[in-house]
């Protein structure tokens, strides 16, 4: 080794945070798509996507559910003007599912062992596993929201600011005095709604609401915020005894932290990813959607002249990253127009024009090659200013097979220089394999692999500053990429 060589080592992956300069980022990146942060010091691919049923043609998929009663279980999905239901690999309309306005979103509520369709323009929808009904008695809104046994409907055109609620235990039955309005003077809409353990909430696009009581003579509303609302139904999620959503900015928020007034310096919210938001495509912001899965939150967003979701943020709830540090990745290649948790599985419905539902699961995106990037911190290692010689990066990974991690570097933000690639081939022979040594061999893929590269590859190698790319297109399942270390020398400081 070269006298006065010096190495940082670089053992966690924190998640993106665009809100700041990259030399103050320390473990987290500037961007990360299509890997996930759950393990300590890992970069790890994300799963793929795989087709649900069959593809249906050239639709967008409108509404997106289950229905689920002891052990029969039914996915269940809305397209152009049909209800449809999963048999057998196979998606077909259900008994009395035809007649839907063409193009119309349709939200779901599951009541009583039924689920009620709303779309805002046809009579609410009723759903089992076979059959679909519709019923006269429920008014006519976008959304419901079952809770306390009582059903809260709300988007009915002409009363953009009421809520109806149906009589207790029975959510088809509305006494002709069972509404009440939240603000109507504000000049704002309701949204969307959703009950947790001891309220219900209310959204609009500038505002928060919660409700309590058990009835009509002790339903009582108060405020939570009007700092913020919803922009959607759709944009509404249940996190443990949390609500998030996305704003009518594009900024994800807390709802209940805000009601207690600690928002800021709070590790799920969006300020990390300023940067990233303002790529939102804001007047199609009303097709994001949000989805759930084993402690990631997924919100679905339009960016650039895109005129639905095609960017996925993903929050790491379960993330080994110290509060005030971004948990945040993201998600490319998908383009959901709504999702839906079902045993412990996410699916969601395609927002294109392309007849098709999906489930997060596989090595591919239904057939196509994951594009993962890393782009991240710029390290300004010891003295601000002292120029380094960066000499050599190892880079660990997990053998997973003869598949190529392409590593490039920036010194003082000039342009990524490729350095090589780092292989994810087992370095040890498998058992039986010509050549091996009784004793050495192995079943299967064990322990790290490494590449060692140096800067003078990429092309400049003097500066104050260092920055690492990751590019790789996956396959093969969830590769793991580890940590790495950086040699250098500290220049020494010479008169003029």
């Amino acid at each position: 080794m070269p006298a006065n060589l010096r190495e940082l080592a670089v053992t966690k992956y924190y998640g993106i945070n665009s809100t700041t300069a990259p030399v103050n980022l320390g473990y987290e990146a500037v961007d990360i798509k299509n890997f996930l942060i759950r393990e300590t010091g890992k970069l790890i691919v994300r799963n793929g996507t795989t087709l649900v049923g069959n593809d249906t043609g050239s639709k967008k998929q409108l509404g997106l559910t289950h229905w689920i009663s002891g052990s029969t279980k039914v996915q269940i999905k809305v397209e152009d003007t049909l209800i449809q239901s999963l048999s057998a690999g196979t998606w077909s309309t259900m008994s009395g599912g035809t007649g839907l306005t063409t193009g119309l979103d349709m939200n779901f509520c599951f009541a009583n062992g039924f689920l009620y369709g709303f779309n805002g323009t046809d009579g609410v929808r009723k759903i089992n596993d076979t059959t679909v009904a519709q019923v006269a008695t429920i008014p006519i809104g976008k959304w419901g929201v079952w809770w306390r046994n009582i059903m809260f409907v709300g988007g009915v055109a002409a009363y953009p600011n009421r809520v109806y609620f149906s009589v207790l235990g029975d959510p088809e039955t509305f006494g002709v005095d069972n509404w009440f309005d939240i603000e109507p003077g504000d000049g704002d809409a309701l949204v969307g709604g959703i009950g947790i353990r001891d309220k219900v909430l209310f959204a609009k696009a500038n505002s928060w609401y919660y409700l309590v009581g058990s009835g009509t003579n002790s339903f009582s509303i108060y405020p939570i915020t009007y700092n913020f609302g919803a922009i959607s139904y759709r944009s509404i999620i249940g996190y443990g005894n949390d609500v998030w959503c996305i704003d009518k900015e594009g900024a994800i928020r807390s709802v209940m932290r805000n009601q207690y007034g600690l928002f800021n310096g709070a590790d799920m919210s969006s300020e990390f990813l300023e940067g990233t938001l303002s790529t939102i495509n804001k007047s199609a912001l009303n097709t994001a959607c949000a989805g759930y899965k084993n402690g990631y939150l997924l919100f679905a967003v339009p960016t650039g002249s895109s005129t639905y979701a095609d960017l996925v943020l993903v929050y790491d709830g379960d993330a080994p990253v110290p509060n005030g540090k971004s948990k945040w990745t993201s998600i490319t290649g998908w383009t959901p127009a709504v999702f839906d948790f079902y045993e412990d599985g996410l699916y969601f419905g395609e927002a294109k024009a392309d007849g098709k539902v999906y489930s997060w699961s596989g090595n591919t995106d239904n057939g196509t090659a994951i594009a993962c990037e890393w782009i991240g911190p710029q390290m300004e290692i010891d003295n601000e200013g002292q120029k380094k010689r960066f000499m050599m990066l190892k880079w660990f990974g997990f053998p997973s097979g003869n598949y190529n991690v392409a590593v490039s570097a920036s010194i003082d933000e000039n342009s990524f220089g490729a350095l090589g690639n780092l292989n994810l081939s087992p370095t040890s022979p498998l058992w039986g394999a010509v050549g091996a040594v009784w004793g050495t061999g192995y079943w299967g893929v064990s322990g790290q692999v490494k590449e060692t590269f140096h800067y003078h590859t990429g092309g400049r190698v003097i500066g104050n500053k260092v920055q690492h790319k990751l590019v790789y297109s996956a396959s093969h399942g969830q590769d793991e990429i580890g940590s790495h270390t950086i040699f250098y020398q500290v220049k020494r400081w010479r008169p003029q």
